[in-house]
């Protein structure tokens, strides 16, 4: 609720303290995915050059 009756906000517009957590709490979970990806990736290879006669 806003100081105006029947108005809500929500977001950035309704808390200026914290309104990079959610931007920065979806970067951090893009970035773990995105290493365990590279991360998989890197032992499949090894694992190839591994079993490479």
């Amino acid at each position: 609720m806003t100081r105006v009756l029947g108005v809500f906000a929500a977001g950035e517009v309704a808390d200026g303290r914290y309104r990079q957590t959610a931007t920065a709490v979806g970067d951090g979970y893009r970035a773990a995915v995105n290493a365990q990806k590279w991360l998989e990736k890197q032992d499949e290879e090894a694992a190839g050059r591994r079993r490479a006669p």
